[in-house]
């Protein structure tokens, strides 16, 4: 029985991302705290750290749908196929355009 490549990566690439996901979700919840940092006193304002707030939350939620729709799209190009798939379509117009066949590159730029 060969070994099972193909799903040790898109498990490998799932764990990733669900750890990835863990530590955006904890960043996520630090800045929710309302009031401002005691280190952060003095430097900055309520102000100014509020709309750095309201910039940080945004950008993690940003994250999470990047993440989520490509850790599907990656799973997914790989779980089907599409890369080998798209390859030999590549080497079939290469064919059709009467390109030399045996030469990858011409196959890579069809």
């Amino acid at each position: 029985m060969a070994f099972p490549y193909l799903e040790v990566v898109i498990g490998f690439n799932v764990l990733t991302y669900v750890f990835q996901t863990y530590l955006n979700v904890r960043q996520y919840v630090a800045h929710k705290l309302p009031t401002l940092p005691k280190s952060l006193v003095g430097v900055s304002s309520q102000e100014k750290f509020e709309k750095s707030q309201a910039y940080s939350i945004d950008k993690s939620r940003f994250e999470f749908v990047c993440g989520f729709v490509g850790i599907v799209l990656d799973s997914g190009i790989l779980y089907f196929k599409i890369l080998p798939w798209l390859w030999q379509k590549c080497g079939d117009l290469s064919r059709h355009a009467a390109f030399n066949t045996k030469d990858e590159i011409w196959h890579t730029l069809a």
